[in-house]
């Protein structure tokens, strides 16, 4: 029984054979001048209009393909802050000029330790902003209230990886765009969840990862609403308009393809998030009263965190996985470390919780049968831990 989706989601079956087919017949290198080398590129470009047609950006040119979330986070990021050093735009106010970036405490760790990273190089400043404890949520008022005059970039996630919280972007777009600053969202908890049109929220930069939607890991894209204005991450061929170096994965960016049209569009949005809600209404009730010693933090669209008190989530994790039962700790990015969950710091739940925290993440896929079945094992193994069995 998976209850993980927000780490990742299963293949969809339809995708197998197309990624096989493209393996088994299509080695073509997109960069080559041949004919059938020609027929990738234009392969790539047409699969680039279905993403610009998705999210409703302006031209396919401001659409890359990465390998995920992380290298979009770091590229944009490192990316832009390059820019600003090597075009010298720092230098134009002042020769001490430092650019500032906005950004908050419970974004994934690709922005915040790619933001760390850059400041211990002493190449930006930063500030994190603490999240609203009761909606889990960064305030737009928030942002505009720590502007300084060498604010370059805002990075505020879409939707929180732990949270399953969806934060105000349109707000905060129209914030960056009346002050002239360059925004970012970690779009990757938001796509097949929410509709993103780009112009609508006053996006810059947008970041979404193919293996929330059912496809494989190590495929993903950015928009970038002015390419000229970053610096490529790696270095290189001159594939992506010399903006990502590496030869173009044709069989996955086929399979993303065919994901991006099947789990965005808007009849299937409602659908899922009816389905979706239905089981979180089951769900909320069920643990709300079947359990004792516990804070839950209900999030949006199949996210549920539950938090039992002085209990080892690592090992509650572990007992469920025995019986079939599929839940993580927080993000799954950070399973196995020793630290505390991050996220739940800064939502000041006592320390006696964190340790006991489980993330229950689920989709239109899941059945209330399973739901009853996994509420059933997690009682079973709560009351083991506590030695009640």
């Amino acid at each position: 029984m998976y209850f993980d989706c927000a780490s990742t989601t299963p293949i969809d079956d339809d995708i197998i054979p197309i990624i096989s087919t493209a393996l088994k017949n299509n080695n073509y290198n997109p960069s080559s001048i041949y004919y059938d080398g020609r027929k990738n590129f234009e392969l790539i470009s047409n699969v680039k209009e279905n993403i610009k047609s998705c999210i409703n950006a302006e031209n396919k040119n401001q659409i890359f393909f990465t390998s995920g979330g992380t290298e979009g986070n770091n590229w944009i990021i490192r990316g832009y802050i390059d820019y600003l050093y090597k075009t010298k735009e720092c230098y134009k106010i002042h020769k001490d000029y430092k650019p500032h970036i906005i950004t908050d405490t419970i974004e994934h760790h690709s922005v915040l330790n790619t933001c760390k990273f850059l400041e211990e190089l002493d190449l930006i400043e930063v500030t994190y902003l603490k999240p609203n404890i009761q909606t889990g949520t960064i305030l737009p008022e928030e942002v505009y209230a720590h502007i300084r005059y060498n604010t370059e970039l805002v990075s505020i996630m879409f939707a929180n990886n732990v949270l399953g919280t969806y934060n105000n972007i349109k707000s905060i777009g129209r914030i960056c765009k009346e002050k002239n600053i360059k925004f970012h969202t970690d779009a990757v908890q938001a796509i097949g969840k929410k509709e993103i049109d780009i112009k609508y929220l006053n996006v810059d930069f947008l970041t979404c990862s193919g293996h929330k939607i059912h496809t494989p890991k190590g495929i993903g894209f950015v928009y970038i609403k002015e390419p000229k204005k970053i610096c490529p991450l790696l270095h290189g061929g001159l594939q992506e308009f010399g903006l990502r170096a590496g030869t173009e994965n044709i069989p996955y960016i086929q399979a993303l393809d065919y994901c991006i049209k099947k789990y965005t569009n808007e009849e299937y949005l409602l659908n899922k998030n009816l389905a979706i809600n239905e089981i979180q209404r089951y769900l909320i009730k069920q643990l709300g009263r079947g359990f004792t010693n516990k804070l839950i933090f209900e999030g949006n669209n199949g996210t549920i965190n539950i938090a039992f008190k002085d209990i080892n989530s690592d090992t509650l994790v572990w007992e469920l996985g025995l019986k079939n039962v599929f839940v993580s700790v927080g993000s799954a990015c950070d399973n196995g470390s020793l630290e505390d969950n991050y996220v739940l710091k800064e939502m000041y739940y006592p320390p006696e919780f964190i340790k006991g925290n489980i993330r229950i993440t689920f989709d239109e896929n899941n059945s209330l049968e399973e739901c009853e079945k996994m509420i059933d094992v997690l009682q079973e193994v709560v009351k083991k831990q506590r030695g009640y069995l």
